[in-house]
């Protein structure tokens, strides 16, 4: 009977051991890709740093671009998370559009690595793991049309498409682009949405 209620605490117990691990190594490897470069780490390094050989890494994860991918994954779920709570909350297209861009722009206080990896190393990996995050990204975009449809009078949905993938390149990249002390917020925020006033009509973005 002992045995039997060591097994059922154990179970758990390294499960939960096994979830800990994989955590501690998506952390490093978010640290090492952003500190160095995707490219310039291997997987030698990641394990060094852990203090585990690379031959041990490969019992908690497939690969490198497996690493990369669930990091990129990991912001659209939140990214997607956080539109879909606009969509309930929001009617109204402008606003919608606004709370969008406030919600995008806010996650860059928490998650400013995963979005410098989903712009920059996106490109290394693989065409198995791009198709799931462009999949992902397609997702999130299509929260946009919709509202983008309301407000741009007449524009067709290739041109819609194109308006919304362009805005979230955009927010992925502008905090990015300057020094915290360079530019604050408020000011993204404006400079975000003065760009979709330049796709759609100014005057129904308010």
């Amino acid at each position: 009977m002992r045995q039997v209620q060591d097994n059922a605490v154990s179970a758990p117990s390294r499960s939960r051991d096994r979830a800990n691990r994989h955590a501690d190594i998506l952390d490093k490897a978010l640290e090492l890709f952003s500190q160095r470069g995707f490219a310039q780490v291997s997987m030698r390094d990641l394990g060094a740093s852990l203090g585990i050989g690379a031959g041990s890494l490969y019992h908690h994860v497939d690969s490198k671009d497996a690493l990369l991918q669930e990091l990129i994954e990991d912001l659209y779920s939140e990214l997607l998370a956080n539109a879909g709570q606009v969509q309930r909350d929001m009617q109204a297209p402008a606003a919608r559009l606004h709370a969008l861009v406030d919600a995008h722009l806010d996650l860059h206080r928490t998650m400013a690595t995963h979005f410098q990896l989903a712009e920059q190393d996106f490109h290394y990996l693989d065409d198995r793991y791009r198709d799931s995050i462009l999949a992902l990204r397609q997702r999130y975009e299509g929260y946009f049309l919709m509202p983008l449809g309301q407000l741009a009078d007449g524009a067709g949905e290739l041109a819609l498409r194109s308006v919304a993938r362009g805005m979230v390149s955009l927010l992925n990249q502008l905090p990015a682009r300057f020094l915290p002390e360079q530019c604050s917020p408020s000011l993204l925020r404006e400079m975000a949405l003065g760009a979709l006033q330049g796709a759609i009509a100014p005057s129904r973005l308010g």
